[in-house]
C-alpha cells in the first residue's frame, strides 16, 4: 500500500514500500550463509541511514519452496498418510481374496506338488500372479488419477500452491509402479507361503469339499480386522474435516455477502502522483457515478476486501507508557470511504463512522473495531482516545470517532483481531476495491459499473470483477479439496472393508454348512442361525474398530491445524464413524447370512 494524495488524496508522503524479492543463490551457498550476509547488510544499511522510520531493520531468506508450501505441508503430509491406510487396506482385501482362491485351489496345488513341482517353484507362480494383479490395479489407478485431476483442477482451488502444475509425468508413473510391485509382493507373500506348504495328501483324500485351515481362517480374520481398523482412521478423519466445515460455514463474517459486487480498480501512481487530490477526486466521481445506476442500493471503497487478508501497523495509545521497541501492538489497517460500512452492512456500535467532511483538511480521525476496544479499553470507552501510528512513514495521529463490529478478515478460520479503519480522503491509496450492493443479481451490473469508471477515465484499467459470495467461497476451496479427498479415501476403504467382510462371513458360511444344517436339524430357530452369523461379524468389526479409534486417537491430533471448532478426540465424529462402519458389516453380511437361515438340513447333511 502507497499512500497517495491531499484533501481528496492522501495526506503524507510514505517512506516504505511493500516489496517481495527472489534472489538466485550461488550454487554452493547454503540458506544460513545467505541468512548471515543479508543479516549484515541489513546491519550496514541502518548505519547509512539513521533516519529510518523503523530502526531495528532485518533481513532474512526463505527457500521459495517452504515459502509457498509451509501452509499447505502439513495437510498434505496427512493427506499422503491416508492415501498410505487406503492402500494397505486394498492390499488386505486383496490379500484375503487370494488366500480364498488359493484355498479353493488345494486339488491344483496337490496335483503339481504329486507330478513334482517344487514348493519354490509354486511360490514364485503365486507370487508372479499377485505382482501381475497389482500391476493391473496400478494401471487402472493411474487412469483414474489422470480422470481424477480433471475433476479436481475444475474446483479452481487458487489457495493451493502450484495447483494448476499437477500432472502427471515419469516420476508418478515409477512411483506407482514400483508401489504397485512392492504391494503385489509383500501382500501375496502370506497366500503363496500358505499354497506352497499344504499337505499333499489332505487336498486328493477329501472328497468335493475344499478344506479351510486354522491358520487360513486366522489369516483372513486379521487382515478383516485390518481393513475395519483403517476404514475407522480415515472415516473419523473425514467426519473431523466434515465437522470443521460445517462450522466453518456457520461463522458470521461480521457483514452481509450477500450481492455484493468487488472490483479493483488501481489508479496508476504515473497518472495519479503521490501527493496530488486528483487521486481522490477521480475516485470519488467514480463512486457517485455508480451510486446513481439503476439497481445499485450503495457502493464505497475499501483497500483490502474482508477475508483476503491485509496490511498491519504498529501503534501506540497516547496517554499510556510507550511500550518497548518491538513490543508495539499491532492492528490491520483498512482505508475506506464513508460509504463503506452501510455497503457491507458492518455495524456501527458506539460513536460515528466517516462522513465526506472528513478529509485532508479536517483532523484525522479512525474507527476501530469491538476487538481492538475490548483488548485495549476493556469496559472504558475509547471514543476521543487519541493513537499514534509511524509504520507507513512519519508518525500520524488520530483521534477515534467510532467502534463497528468485528469483521473477519484473513479467513473464516481465522481468528478476528484489531483493525483500524482510515478516511481514504485522508490516507488514500493507489490500491482500492470499490465493493457495490446490488438490488438483484450484482453480475448484471458489470458492464454498467465498469462504463461510469471508465466515463470519468477511459484508460482505467479494471480488474478482479467477482462476488464476495465467490471470495467467501474461494477462501474454504482448500478446506473442501481435501475433505472430497479425504471422503473419497474413506469412502473407498469402507467399501473394501465391506466387501473383505462379506467375503469372509461368505466363506464362513459355506464352510460350516454341515454345522448349519445339523443345528437347524436339532431343533435351532432360523433367528438363532441368523444371530451367530451376525455375531461372528460384529466381533471382527467392533475389534477392528476398537484397534482403529485407538490409533485414530493420537494420529487425529496431527490434523489439529486443519481442524475448526472441533476437536481431534470429538467424540461424537468417532462413535458416527464407528455406528457407520457397524451397519456396513451388518448390511455386508446379510446375504451370506440369509443363506445360512435357509440351509435344507438334509441337503447339508449330504454336503461332506
Amino acid at each position: 500500500m502507497v499512500p497517495a494524495g491531499s484533501r481528496r488524496g492522501v495526506s503524507r508522503q510514505s517512506s516504505r514500500a511493500l516489496l517481495t524479492v527472489l534472489a538466485d543463490v550461488v550454487r554452493g551457498k547454503s540458506h544460513g550463509d545467505v541468512s548471515g550476509e543479508l543479516a549484515a547488510f541489513a546491519k550496514r544499511v541502518e548505519e547509512r541511514n539513521p533516519g529510518l522510520d523503523d530502526p531495528g531493520l532485518s533481513l532474512g531468506a526463505i527457500p521459495l519452496q517452504i515459502s509457498l508450501t509451509a501452509r499447505v505441508r502439513p495437510a498434505l503430509v496427512i493427506l499422503f498418510f491416508a492415501v498410505g491406510l487406503l492402500l494397505v487396506t486394498a492390499c488386505a482385501n486383496v490379500a484375503n481374496l487370494l488366500l480364498a482362491r488359493t484355498t479353493g485351489r488345494n486339488k491344483e496345488i496337490a496335483v503339481r506338488l504329486a507330478l513334482g513341482a517344487g514348493r519354490a517353484r509354486l511360490l514364485t507362480l503365486f507370487l508372479t500372479e499377485s505382482v501381475f494383479m497389482s500391476l493391473l490395479g496400478g494401471t487402472l489407478g493411474l487412469l483414474l488419477a489422470d480422470a481424477g485431476l480433471g475433476f479436481i483442477r475444475t474446483l479452481k482451488s487458487e489457495t493451493l500452491p502450484r495447483f494448476a502444475e499437477i500432472h502427471l509425468d515419469w516420476r508418478v508413473f515409477a512411483f506407482a509402479s514400483a508401489i504397485s510391485v512392492l504391494s503385489g509382493l509383500f501382500f501375496g507373500l502370506a497366500p503363496a507361503l500358505t499354497g506352497s506348504k499344504l499337505d499333499l495328501n489332505a487336498p486328493l483324500k477329501e472328497g468335493h469339499a475344499e478344506g479351510g485351515g486354522t491358520s487360513r481362517r486366522i489369516s483372513s480374520n486379521m487382515l478383516t480386522v485390518l481393513q475395519f481398523g483403517l476404514a475407522t482412521m480415515l472415516l473419523a478423519g473425514a467426519g473431523l474435516l466434515g465437522s470443521s466445515l460445517l462450522r466453518v460455514l456457520r461463522v458470521n463474517p461480521g457483514f452481509n455477502p450477500e450481492r455484493l459486487l468487488t472490483l479493483q480498480v488501481f489508479l496508476s501512481p504515473v497518472k495519479y502522483p503521490e501527493g496530488d487530490s486528483k487521486s481522490g477526486t477521480t475516485l470519488h466521481e467514480m463512486l457517485e457515478g455508480i451510486r446513481t445506476l439503476p439497481g445499485v442500493r450503495s457502493a464505497g471503497v475499501v483497500n483490502c476486501l474482508p477475508i483476503t487478508g491485509g496490511v498491519n501497523t504498529d501503534f501506540v495509545i497516547e496517554g499510556r507508557p510507550a511500550p518497548r521497541l518491538g513490543d508495539e501492538p499491532g492492528a490491520d489497517i483498512r482505508v475506506t470511504d464513508y460509504k463503506y460500512f452501510s455497503t457491507m452492512g458492518i455495524p456501527l456500535l458506539t460513536g460515528r463512522i466517516f462522513t465526506e467532511h472528513d478529509d485532508g483538511a479536517a483532523a484525522r480521525v479512525v474507527v476501530i473495531n469491538e476487538t481492538m476496544a475490548r483488548t485495549f479499553w476493556q469496559n472504558q470507552n475509547p471514543l476521543g482516545e487519541r493513537i499514534t501510528m509511524k509504520d507507513w512513514g512519519p508518525p500520524l495521529t488520530a483521534q477515534i470517532i467510532g467502534v463497528v463490529g468485528d469483521v473477519k478478515s484473513n479467513g473464516l478460520d481465522e481468528p478476528v483481531g484489531p483493525m483500524i479503519y482510515w478516511s481514504y480522503y485522508q490516507f488514500g491509496t493507489v490500491f482500492n476495491r470499490i465493493v457495490v450492493r446490488a438490488e438483484d443479481d450484482p453480475l448484471r451490473l458489470v458492464s454498467a459499473v465498469k462504463s461510469r469508471i471508465w466515463s470519468v477515465d477511459k484508460d482505467q484499467p479494471v480488474s478482479q470483477i467477482e462476488t464476495m459470495d465467490e471470495i467467501l467461497s474461494q477462501s474454504l476451496a482448500r478446506r473442501r479439496l481435501y475433505l472430497m479427498l479425504l471422503g473419497v479415501f474413506a469412502g473407498v476403504a469402507l467399501l473394501l472393508a465391506a466387501t473383505g467382510i462379506y467375503g469372509v462371513v461368505s466363506y464362513s458360511v459355506t464352510r460350516r454348512t454341515r454345522e448349519m444344517g445339523i443345528r437347524v436339524a436339532l431343533g435351532a430357530e432360523r433367528l438363532d442361525v441368523l444371530g451367530l452369523i451376525l455375531l461372528q461379524a460384529a466381533k471382527l468389526a467392533l475389534t477392528g474398530e476398537f484397534l482403529g479409534i485407538l490409533v485414530a486417537l493420537a494420529v487425529t491430533r496431527l490434523m489439529s491445524g486443519m481442524l475448526f471448532g472441533v476437536s481431534a478426540a470429538d467424540p461424537l465424529t468417532f462413535a458416527g464413524a464407528v455406528l457407520l462402519l457397524t451397519a456396513v458389516a451388518f448390511a455386508a453380511c446379510y446375504i451370506p447370512a440369509r443363506r445360512a437361515m435357509r440351509v435344507d438340513p438334509m441337503v447339508a447333511l449330504r454336503y461332506e
